[in-house]
């Protein structure tokens, strides 16, 4: 658990995800009954714009009208958004090893970002951001964010500098990515306000790092990072942050006046970030952070039945052991901040203040006065220390931490699930034809170790998933809707085979068996989702040879992308055949393959099918049609 029991370096600041709403489910309006105009799982319009000859300009003006509410538009809050994920004058705070962790730091006030990819091809940095891609639009559980390195310091002059394509997954209680934060969210905006996403990346530790790394010019901070880098066992360099106290960064009446005027007005959801960076080492998971969960049930509130994790370890420095826990999110706020907008550099309102925290475990218990006030700047870590004594009966024994006082009726309580399970593969795209599949790794826990006992782990699916589709064969047990996993005891890990069923139409003139599906692992209270996708292979009712025209192409290809990022067509306007022609180079690279895993992928929120890239090429390039071609 290496940020919990390593260096750490803690930041604060800014936050703006650019997502584009109509993307999550867009309806039209027929005769008083809303009717949708997305079919995700295939990427294309439903039938029911077809039947009804909607137009691309109805869709849009439909879009950009006020709702009858008075709550943004039809389209939502933010039509033209472009999903870039970005930074915003986040700075460092504190750093230190566990019991140590202080703002006298020479790593105080260094600027930390998160960036995008390096262009495969030309080699040139900081042409994009990060991006924000949804496997499953329509989904509640978790999102993803693709990210191509990060930055402390100048980049002309950086103290630690790393350019590499990675998946920053989206955590929380194992069952879903949102955690509740804040009691009272903001005013003219979505539910989401009151919660915080929580996430983790991993970049690997290179020779290219260390090279690119300690060059700021402070002696002190250089050397910390240095010290870092070459960590005994380390193997990459970790950053687990959240998100919170989001909202879009204008109003209901700021936004529509904006788009009455005729502009496209970008109006990204803004917040706060704080987080920690450190080493991590081999073994431990790349975007899931390691160690014990405890889970915060947060009871009377408006919204009922609220929980929020908490992550925890035993670290260890010289002779004095802690232990350390993750409280950012269990640590609520009360209200959200008055400064919509202009906050960046503003601290956060103290967390509730719920007085001392007991911690129990088997028979020993101690207690800690948390800093309610300040606890951002740490990270949202703290450090309890512990007597050899008090130590081994945590190690052994489920942990309980208690605050003394009930404030805003509401009583801070975190209670450890013994078993946890948890993966980075979370977001799993399985292909698109009969027989393809991924084999991903669930980690298993006992207290934060190895399992004590044999483990059955129920597998189960959730076939309320939107866009749900039968395309996976799950092997399930005869006559129930669950199977079950043998794990022995000792284990820390247990593979799953991910595949498309035989009986999946594969390569049939169209193939149905196209959307999302959860898939649910679980262990007495311990669950993981994991979400997958099944792209469509289709033919679009070609025959092998055929010509692709542009009304096809449009159709079955671009038609969703325009009307569902229009921010990207401001710029690239996938409406019009010449652009297309004339780009078609550039946009066959950006769709390519060997751009998957990188921010600068066409689109980038990866919802475009293998068949749907095949069939823009054939256009594009003038070529017959091929339903196996390599992209």
């Amino acid at each position: 658990m290496s940020i919990l029991n390593n260096y750490r370096i803690n930041f604060f600041g800014g936050i703006e995800v650019d997502v584009s709403v109509p993307n999550n489910k867009a309806t039209y309006p027929v005769d008083g009954q809303k009717h949708d105009i997305f079919n995700p799982a295939t990427s294309t319009l439903t039938d029911f714009i077809y039947k009804h000859g909607i137009s691309d300009e109805e869709i849009i003006d439909m879009f950009q009208t006020p709702t009858e509410e008075g709550y943004f538009t039809n389209g939502g809050w933010n039509v033209y958004g472009q999903h870039s994920v970005t930074t915003q004058k986040v700075k460092v705070y504190t750093s230190g090893h566990p019991g140590a962790v202080t703002t006298d730091t020479p790593l105080a006030n260094f600027d930390f970002s998160l960036l995008g990819s390096v262009n495969p091809d030309t080699n040139q940095a900081y042409t994009s951001s990060p991006v924000m891609v949804d496997l499953n639009p329509l989904g509640q559980t978790y999102s993803q964010i693709a990210v191509g390195g990060l930055l402390l310091g100048d980049p002309d002059k950086p103290l630690l500098y790393i350019q590499s394509d990675q998946i920053c997954g989206n955590i929380g209680n194992s069952s879903g990515g949102l955690s509740f934060k804040t009691l009272i969210g903001a005013n003219d905006a979505p539910g989401s306000s009151n919660f915080a996403g929580t996430w983790q990346v991993t970049f690997p530790i290179t020779e290219d790092v260390k090279k690119a790394s300690a060059l700021s010019g402070n002696d002190e901070a250089d050397q910390i990072i240095r010290g870092l880098l070459n960590t005994k066992g380390a193997t990459g360099i970790v950053v687990n942050f959240s998100f919170f106290e989001m909202c879009p960064q204008m109003t209901t009446e700021e936004y529509n006046t904006k788009l009455a005027q005729r502009q496209t007005p970008r109006n990204p959801s803004v917040g706060r970030i704080i987080g920690t960076l450190s080493v991590a080492c081999e073994g431990e998971t790349a975007n899931n952070p390691d160690g014990r969960l405890l889970i915060s049930h947060i009871d009377n509130t408006e919204r009922e039945n609220q929980t929020a994790p908490a992550f925890a370890c035993i670290s260890k420095v010289q002779e004095q052991e802690f232990l350390s826990v993750n409280m950012s999110l269990a640590f609520l706020q009360s209200t959200f901040r008055e400064d919509r907008a202009g906050f960046k550099t503003v601290p956060p309102k103290p967390a509730i203040d719920f007085g001392k925290l007991t911690i129990v475990g088997g028979k020993e218990s101690t207690t800690y006065g948390p800093d309610y006030i300040n606890y951002y700047q740490y990270g949202g870590i703290i450090d309890i220390p512990l007597d050899k004594q008090t130590s081994q009966s945590f190690a052994s024994n489920p942990l309980v931490i208690n605050g003394e006082k009930v404030v805003h009726n509401n009583h801070l309580l975190l209670k450890e699930t013994s078993y946890r399970l948890y993966s980075s593969d979370i977001d799993v795209y399985v292909g698109d034809k009969a027989g393809d599949s991924k084999e991903i790794t669930i980690q298993v826990r006992y207290l934060g170790g190895a399992l004590d006992t044999d483990q059955t782990i129920l597998l189960s699916t959730n076939e309320n998933t939107p866009g749900f589709a039968d395309y996976l064969d799950l092997d399930l047990d005869e006559g129930k809707p669950t199977r079950a996993i043998p794990v022995k005891a000792g284990a820390t890990s247990f593979k799953y085979t991910i595949q498309v069923a035989d009986n999946s139409p594969g390569k049939n003139d169209l193939d149905e068996m196209a959307g999302f599906y959860d898939i649910n692992f679980n262990l007495g209270e311990a669950q993981q989702t994991i979400n997958t996708r099944k792209f469509q292979y289709t033919n679009f009712d070609l025959v092998e040879g055929d010509p692709v025209t542009w009304e096809l192409v449009y159709q079955h290809a671009l038609r969703y992308h325009y009307l569902n990022f229009l921010g990207m067509s401001t710029v690239f306007p996938l409406n019009d055949a010449e652009t297309i022609l004339k780009h078609r180079e550039g946009i066959k690279t950006r769709m390519s393959s060997r751009y998957w895993p990188t921010t600068l992928y066409m689109p980038i929120v990866r919802s475009m099918s293998p068949s749907q890239v095949r069939l823009i090429n054939a256009f594009a390039f003038s070529e017959p049609w091929d339903p196996n071609k390599a992209i």
